[in-house]
């Protein structure tokens, strides 16, 4: 069961390893996610703050 953007983006989908790393899609998916879970504003900065993390670590050239 999916909780989380960045799993959503990176294991339940792959958008992730597209080229531009999922960042279009993104937005859209945490705002269907965040009414779906229940995510009060808190929670959705910290699921994009996850979503900029993995970002950071993943990107060859950082987060952009």
């Amino acid at each position: 069961f999916c909780r989380n953007l960045d799993d959503f983006l990176v294991r339940r989908t792959g958008l992730a390893f597209s080229p531009d790393q999922g960042q279009r899609a993104a937005e859209p998916v945490a705002a269907l996610l965040a009414e779906r879970l229940g995510w009060d504003a808190d929670e959705r900065r910290r699921q994009w703050s996850r979503w900029e993390a993995y970002r950071a670590r993943t990107s060859p050239n950082g987060v952009g």
